[in-house]
């Protein structure tokens, strides 16, 4: 099988809609069997973190995070032919942390990664886990608790669902804000299987 390397370049440029002043972000890919990390072992990833801007180029609801990161994975090059939920995801946790050492967590989200080559933007929308009962409420508006969940990769969501719900382990949430994202795709391999068009062939012979 026909194999091709994928370089992902990303940036977390920003989230709003949070209850917080201030947030960082948790990331980490998700990969099936078919793709294979490069380089380096698929630990959790911490952005800085950061606080509201009242600038003029900014909603005063958005926290701008500015976080670049990188990865390369590598995978089969006949990737828009494999099932969605077999293909990568990149997850991301929402967090803040106040003046007291608190971690609050204020999303979850999950963005099915498209390799195709190019440059894009994504927003990808966040859900939290609602408190189930009065304490909970109060220990979260006086202590900062909040439910966190202890694997991320319980969070991808198949791109494919069309129904209006979905809870397969039974959670009670709530939306969130939003987290903005850049993402530019370079895909190194060739398709071996693939013959070359007549056209493309001649213009390579021109070259030469």
């Amino acid at each position: 099988q026909d194999e091709a390397i994928f370089s992902i370049y990303g940036e977390i440029c920003s989230c709003y809609g949070y209850k917080k002043s201030s947030a960082y972000v948790k990331f980490k890919l998700a990969l099936p069997a078919a793709f294979q990390l490069l380089g380096t072992e698929n630990e959790e990833c911490y952005t800085n973190q950061a606080s509201q801007t009242f600038s003029l180029f900014f909603t005063p609801q958005e926290i701008s995070i500015g976080h670049l990161f990188e990865f390369q994975i590598k995978g089969p090059i006949n990737y828009f032919d494999c099932p969605t939920l077999n293909k990568p995801y990149l997850l991301l946790e929402v967090n803040s942390l106040d003046s007291w050492g608190r971690h609050s967590n204020l999303g979850y989200g999950s963005l099915l990664l498209d390799l195709t080559p190019g440059e894009v933007s994504k927003t990808v929308p966040t859900w939290r886990l609602s408190s189930r009962t009065k304490w909970e409420e109060l220990s979260e508006y006086f202590l900062g608790v909040t439910p966190v969940l202890g694997n991320l990769d319980k969070i991808r969501f198949p791109s494919d669902f069309s129904d209006q719900n979905i809870s397969k382990l039974g959670w009670r949430t709530e939306s969130s804000g939003e987290v903005k994202l850049k993402l530019q795709i370079i895909r190194q391999g060739i398709d071996t299987k693939k013959e070359v068009t007549e056209p493309l062939a001649e213009e390579r012979r021109q070259r030469l």
